[in-house]
């Protein structure tokens, strides 16, 4: 439902023109009171020196009874319109003369009392001190109404001509001077208060939109810090495993640098018992050629028992029994060189082995250094990772609480430009309300 409310330049108007109503009323009533007042004191005088010279002018009339002296002085005084009645009086209160008017004003003779709203005049008639009667006066105030309702409504005319005047050139200069520049600026206003709105609820959707971002970050740095939690937490257990790897790393390098030395011991030793193993074969051989030689002795000792015939049997036996032994000697000694040349194989293969196994331990051995050293600069680098790590942790725990301050910051930004849209409505509404009052309609910008 459309309300109607009158503007203010109505209202300005209005009251503008009962003042100037009020002020011209006051002037008029003002002058129609000295009019009145002036009218009254001229009429009053008048009457007064009328009834004055009436007393002057009737002593000899009445001094003679001369009814027609004293008619011609009445009526020589009522040729003014205004007098309505005049009566002579003797000083035994009989009536000496008396004239009035009638009701088309025309001057009678009158035998009855003078009744009516009218200015009523007494003055004695006194010749030489002597009382000889009195005059009654009476003088209408019809004609001095007449006047005075017409210069009433010569006053109101001109106050309504001076009233439309002056209130025309009021309401224009009002309207120029006043109510336009004043529209504009509550127009001015209520365009501004509409910016102010649209840019408080800009700024309150970015408020909100910062507030949601500022939680959510708030949430992902809650996240990080955990994460980084963890993080420090493998760092450090990675920094203490880097650690035991490395005193492990060179435990082990010890231990291998011990086997090492005991390889080359073993090689050592293997390579004196590859040299007694020969010392033994050629002590074998040794012994083959004399179990040889033997055996061709005893060859010999059976040939020449034959050739002795019975006295030689005997020594036949022994010799077959030598030569039995050395059979025996020679193959025991082939089997012992065989066994003895299979262990010197043997062993010139496990020198070769143990050899081998030297480098290898030694290759490990130096493998087993770089690998210290390198888990020593892992050892180095997890604890600066640690320490990297440890300040990280304190940054995103100062990042999380500025994200928390930022968080509470953009809520109550947020809430402030709630306030601020609120405001600016109110004054949006304030602006609309005095366009209204000064130009009784509503501003609607472009």
């Amino acid at each position: 439902m459309k309300r109607w409310q009158s503007s203010i330049q109505v209202k300005v108007n209005l009251i503008i023109g009962i003042v100037i109503t009020i002020l011209f009323i006051g002037l008029g009533c003002y002058s129609f009171t000295m009019t009145k007042t002036r009218l009254t004191n001229a009429l009053d005088e008048f009457a007064e020196n009328t009834v004055n010279r009436l007393s002057n002018n009737m002593i000899t009339a009445i001094w003679d009874i001369n009814d027609s002296l004293a008619e011609e002085v009445i009526r020589s005084e009522m040729t003014e319109k205004s007098i309505y009645a005049v009566v002579v009086i003797k000083n035994n209160n009989s009536i000496f003369q008396s004239y009035k008017r009638d009701d088309k004003w025309n001057i009678i003779k009158n035998k009855d009392n003078i009744e009516g709203s009218f200015i009523r005049k007494e003055k004695d008639i006194v010749k030489d001190k002597e009382k000889l009667g009195k005059i009654e006066f009476f003088l209408t105030t019809e004609f001095m109404r007449k006047e005075l309702r017409h210069n009433m409504i010569e006053i109101i005319l001109t106050a309504v001509l001076l009233n439309i005047i002056l209130f025309a050139s009021i309401y224009v200069t009002i309207k120029i001077y006043l109510i336009g520049p004043v529209t504009d600026i509550a127009a001015g206003l209520n365009e501004s208060a509409g910016q102010a709105v649209s840019a408080s609820k800009q700024i309150s959707s970015a408020g909100q939109s910062l507030a949601q971002g500022t939680s959510g970050q708030a949430a992902s740095s809650e996240q990080i810090n955990s994460a980084l939690e963890t993080t420090f937490s493998s760092a450090r257990q990675n920094s203490d495993n880097a650690g035991q790897t490395n005193s492990l790393m060179k435990q082990i390098s010890q231990i291998v640098g011990k086997a090492n030395e005991s390889m080359k011991q073993l090689i050592t030793a293997i390579s004196e018992i590859s040299k007694a193993g020969e010392e033994t074969f050629r002590i074998i051989k040794s012994i083959d050629q004399i179990a040889f030689q033997t055996n061709l002795l005893a060859l010999n000792a059976s040939v020449e028992a034959a050739r002795a015939g019975e006295a030689g049997a005997g020594f036949a036996v022994v010799a077959g029994e030598v030569k039995n032994l050395a059979s025996r000697s020679t193959q025991a000694a082939k089997d012992t060189a065989d066994i003895i040349q299979s262990t010197i194989r043997k062993v010139h293969d496990g020198s070769k082995i143990a050899e081998t196994t030297r480098t290898v331990f030694s290759e490990v051995a130096r493998h087993i250094d770089e690998a210290g050293a390198l888990i020593d600069n892992i050892a180095t680098a997890s604890n600066e990772q640690t320490h990297i790590i440890e300040q990280i942790n304190t940054a995103s725990d100062n990042i999380e609480k500025v994200t928390m301050q930022n968080a509470q910051s953009a809520q109550e930004l947020a809430s402030a430009s709630e306030m601020m849209n609120a405001q600016a409505e109110i004054l949006k509404g304030f602006a609309q309300e005095l366009i209204l009052l000064i130009s009784g309609k509503l501003y609607h910008a472009a």
